[in-house]
């Protein structure tokens, strides 16, 4: 019960965050969640840089030359505390959830949940084994051109496979009657 609180609770956090339409007022959350994720995430703070720096990445290469691009330079700052706002929304819930029971209401969403943790770690374990597989073959360390090479072939291998994944997955839904039209 508490978990479906959290959720609730979440999701109306999510909905507040995205109707702000002043950056001094998405600074003043922002300023809030992030003292609110240092209390709280004390120990395992150094876990959630990993995101913060994800989220700036994308704020970089996305938001900021869309705002070049259309000459709104107040949208830069914008996107990006609303991004980061989220994000730390985000963390904060994750680290008091546990969205297996808060999801438990519903069997397909369940269900849903668990197809897509257990492709996540499919996932992740397939790219740890690719990521070991290229230091092993180059014990000075691999070079740039093999990085890009890696990259570029781990991106359509993931691709791929996610795209035979989903068509394999939809087949089995549908036998076992679920209608995804």
């Amino acid at each position: 019960m508490k978990d479906r609180f959290i959720l609730v609770f979440y999701a109306l956090g999510l909905i507040f965050l995205s109707s702000l339409s002043s950056v001094k007022y998405l600074f003043f959350v922002c300023s809030l969640l992030l003292f609110a994720n240092i209390l709280v995430l004390r120990k395992g703070f150094r876990k959630r840089v990993k995101p913060f720096t994800f989220a700036l990445f994308t704020t970089l290469f996305i938001s900021t030359p869309y705002g070049l691009w259309t000459g709104n330079h107040l949208y830069i700052p914008f996107i990006t505390l609303r991004m980061v706002d989220l994000m730390l929304l985000t963390l904060l819930a994750l680290s008091h959830i546990n969205i297996y029971s808060a999801l438990g209401f519903s069997r397909t969403l369940s269900q849903l949940l668990l197809i897509t943790s257990s492709h996540i770690l499919l996932y992740r374990k397939v790219f740890w084994e690719f990521k070991e597989a290229l230091k092993s073959r180059s014990p000075e360390g691999p070079k740039r051109r093999e990085v890009i090479n890696f990259f570029g072939s781990i991106g359509v291998y993931f691709f791929d496979k996610s795209l035979r994944d989903s068509e394999e997955i939809t087949k089995a839904m549908k036998s076992r009657g679920f209608e995804l039209d």
